[in-house]
């Protein structure tokens, strides 16, 4: 299945980096621990819905804006149609005042009013009976220390409510249900979080994936940590029709989003090192990366597309690896424009072949880091 992936919003909502004074990014309580640890979920959430419904209806929506949700109608029948029930049902509200705002949104946003925001932002609400209110567990996925949405739930309940959104996303439970069964059926998370857990020392608790069948390309990830619990929340392409042999494309989607939260944390120190090795970054990325050039996020990008390959490598076979290395490659030098990630790969996987066995893929960066100083 062909994936454009509009952009990655890369998303840390972290206690330590706020006031004293600002609320939690979220509250786990113990129960909440108890029920969710070692855990992961697909979902579609009901608000996030209505958040993607509002987006699809707006003008720059229909006319293909730089969000192409609706691309997932390639898929097959069943997105078309959900699709075409969408507009049925709600194009005729398109001059609500909230669709006005949303609109603005897509390319206007700010800080805390903006579609990636906005993407997270709402699974901290639940719809009870016509309101929209707090889930009690989640407050925002951002550094602001605020939701945006707060500002906008009168106009949104208002929204559902003469749409008869509530109704609306009733009637296609069965098609929500069925791609989030294909979904787990096609990502084998847990495969990834234990493979990833033996490479790096970094423990994450629990992981929920939203989808959504509007959203076709857009992926963002969100972290929240709390009462000695985290939890990580993606946002991802819904499954589509996967073809690729055992659903590796997809897999690719997953990973790359989940193993950000234990690249990154090895990444964060040598940022001084990354500075002095990519002095000549053009000849390591083109400028629409969609990371302006910079060193660290350059770098992770290459670590974790490199390290899902690696994850093949320990888990198929050799017919799958090949596959997936020509087709990871490609995206990524041909696509995504890192331009030397077929050789920062298979350096990587020299590494990783030859390191003692007690090693693991998270001491292996100075010497991938060394070696970018080279080249």
């Amino acid at each position: 299945m062909f994936k454009k992936m509009i952009f990655i919003f890369f998303v840390i909502s972290s206690l330590t980096s706020m006031a004293k004074s600002a609320p939690k990014s979220a509250h786990f309580s113990d129960d909440y621990k108890k029920f969710n640890d070692k855990k992961w979920s697909v979902e579609v959430p009901e608000v996030r819905e209505l958040i993607n419904v509002i987006f699809a209806i707006t003008p720059k929506g229909l006319a293909g804006s730089s969000l192409e949700l609706f691309n997932i109608m390639r898929e097959n029948d069943d997105y078309r149609n959900y699709y075409q029930d969408v507009l049925a049902n709600f194009l005729p509200f398109y001059n609500h005042p909230i669709v006005t705002k949303f609109n603005n949104w897509i390319e206007n946003g700010t800080q805390n009013e903006n579609y990636p925001i906005f993407n997270l932002n709402s699974y901290a609400f639940i719809f009870r009976g016509n309101k929209i209110v707090r889930t009690n567990v989640h407050n925002y996925f951002w550094d602001g220390d605020i939701n945006g949405l707060d500002s906008h739930i009168k106009e949104l309940e208002d929204f559902a409510l003469k749409t008869k959104f509530r109704t609306f996303y009733k009637n296609h439970q069965n098609f929500y249900d069925k791609i989030i069964k294909l979904q787990n059926e096609k990502t084998p998370v847990n495969n990834q979080w234990q493979w990833l857990e033996d490479q790096f020392p970094k423990r994450i608790n629990n992981y929920k994936t939203l989808i959504s069948p509007l959203v076709y390309g857009f992926h963002c990830t969100g972290w929240n940590e709390d009462n000695g619990f985290i939890e990580i929340v993606m946002s991802i392409s819904a499954p589509g029709e996967v073809s690729e042999i055992k659903g590796e494309g997809l897999q690719r989607v997953i990973f790359t989003e989940i193993d950000h939260n234990y690249i990154n944390p090895i990444s964060d120190g040598y940022k001084e090192e990354l500075k002095l090795v990519f002095k000549k970054m053009n000849l390591w990325a083109k400028e629409n990366t969609g990371y302006g050039m910079k060193e660290y996020p350059i770098f992770n990008e290459y670590m974790t597309w490199a390290a899902y390959l690696l994850y093949i490598y320990d888990n198929y076979n050799s017919e799958v690896l090949k596959q997936e290395e020509a087709t990871t490659i490609s995206k990524m030098v041909n696509a995504r424009g890192f331009l030397k990630f077929r050789e920062f790969y298979f350096e990587l996987l020299k590494f990783y072949k030859n390191k003692p066995s007690d090693k693991k893929l998270s001491d292996l960066f100075p010497a991938i880091i060394d070696w970018v100083g080279k080249q």
